[in-house]
């Protein structure tokens, strides 16, 4: 009803405006005769003034024209005008009245356009038009505005209530879908026209959201499982260990034993914990502000030497080299940490003899950071799954670690806005990270698109 209202508003000012513009179309002109009769005759005398009065009269059969000269104190002295006109203001400036006319038919009352002047002797000179006729036309076309406009009206008032029925209806079914999503419903999704208006962009941009929101819910709902699963065993194990402690030693030095590795075990219980923590730092964003240039050379480059001793010792065989990389802009340690997670993953699943390959280069003008190794690699259908929090595939169950160091190195992708990539490498795998934005492209966690592998 508001915009109905607004509508039948603005039907109305434009109705309004094409009357006045009619009244004024037809005005102008009668008013702009009126004012140069009146300066024809400012500077003439009694006599050349009632001779034109005489003059014109013979030349006015429809008697439409009104002509008269008063003295100073208003007596009429000629003209077809019984008086000066009540509230005609002597300003040369064109004014609707009520006049009477007085010649030798009698007297009359007219609607008169008049103009009205006293003289520099005193004297008044009133020259006028009777406009009666032209306000009946005028009344005419207001007449046909006014049946205009109550169709019109009607029609805005009808439009509203169809366009407001209409959005209802849309509301109704999007209050529903939003009623059965507050309820529990995370996969049901607001309904979407094929029109692209307003409501409908909306619509897709709450959808992405609940994309998203379903996606963090069945994160949230799976990590108090995977936290249970992952503590458990660590603490059941502890606690068994300070249980046969308690009862099997016989010395001081067997239960400092049974304790050291209890210790041991809730270390590896409080590494989980840390690097949740660590993880939904990241995730939040909380390292923005840290944010600089940095050499992704450099980084590659100080993994590598921290790493060497380890792949020797492990009878692996761990090269590097970095070519000329631009800076990029991010949060080094953080960098360094997900490059470092990279190459210790690389260097736990290759078995002895095999070779892990780190590498800083530029590939088609992006800086990437590559790390291929020649281990049991990663079935295709586990590829993604593998960056989940607490993921361990088939080959990793008996392998040190909570499943934490991929999720770790996605998070810190998906922070910087870069990409990661797993692809083959026949044997081993590869992983890359691509150390730059891409703009226009939506954060993702993990990027299935591969970079080309030399």
């Amino acid at each position: 009803m508001a915009v109905a209202g607004i509508l039948a508003a603005v039907v109305t000012l434009l109705l309004s405006f094409v009357y006045w513009q009619c009244m004024t179309t037809l005005l102008s002109p009668l008013d702009i005769t009126l004012s140069e009769r009146v300066t024809e005759l400012e500077a003439a005398s009694t006599q050349q003034i009632l001779k034109n009065f005489a003059g014109r009269s013979e030349y006015d059969p429809r008697r439409v024209k009104l002509r008269g000269l008063f003295d100073a104190v208003g007596r009429r002295v000629g003209g077809n005008l019984a008086a000066v006109p009540p509230g005609l203001t002597l300003d040369r400036q064109t004014h609707t009245v009520v006049a009477v006319r007085s010649d030798a038919r009698g007297q009359e009352t007219e609607t008169v356009r008049a103009v009205g002047e006293r003289l520099p002797d005193g004297r008044i000179l009133v020259i006028g038009r009777n406009i009666d006729e032209l306000l009946i036309f005028l009344g005419g076309i207001e007449r046909i505005l006014l049946l205009a406009m109550l169709p019109a009206v009607l029609l805005c008032i009808v439009g509203g209530v169809l366009a407001g029925l209409r959005a209802q209806r849309r509301l109704t079914v999007l209050r529903r879908s939003a009623s059965r999503i507050m309820a529990g419903h995370l996969a049901e999704r607001l309904p979407a026209h094929a029109r692209g208006d307003d409501l409908d962009q909306l619509v897709h941009i709450v959808n992405r959201m609940l994309d998203e929101l379903e996606s963090l819910v069945r994160d949230v709902k799976g990590v108090g499982d995977d936290i249970a699963h992952d503590l458990r065993t660590p603490l059941t194990w502890v606690r068994a260990r300070l249980e046969r402690g308690r009862e099997r030693a016989t010395t001081l030095t067997e239960l400092g034993d049974a304790v050291e590795e209890a210790i041991a075990g809730i270390d590896q219980a409080l590494d989980v914990v840390v690097a949740l923590l660590r993880i939904s730092e990241i995730e939040h964003g909380r390292r923005y502000a840290s944010f600089d240039q940095m050499d992704v050379g450099d980084i590659v480059q100080e993994v590598a030497e921290l790493y060497a001793p380890i792949a020797e010792d492990r009878g692996l065989l761990l090269e590097f080299d970095a070519d000329s990389v631009p800076v990029v802009t991010g949060d080094r340690d953080l960098l360094f940490e997900a490059v470092a997670n990279l190459v210790d993953n690389a260097v736990k699943f290759t078995p002895s003899g095999g070779k892990v390959h780190l590498r800083a280069a530029v590939l088609d003008g992006r800086p990437v950071v590559r790390v291929a190794d020649t281990g049991p690699g990663i079935p295709p259908e586990e590829r993604e799954n593998v960056f989940r929090r607490f993921y361990r595939s088939d080959k990793s169950r008996h392998t040190n670690g909570a499943g934490l160091g991929l999720n770790l190195v996605a998070a810190v992708v998906h922070l910087h806005g870069f990409t990661l990539t797993l692809s083959d490498n026949a044997p081993g795998c590869v992983v890359e990270i691509c150390c730059l934005p891409q703009h226009g492209v939506t954060r993702d966690r993990y990027c299935a698109t591969t970079i080309p592998v030399d």
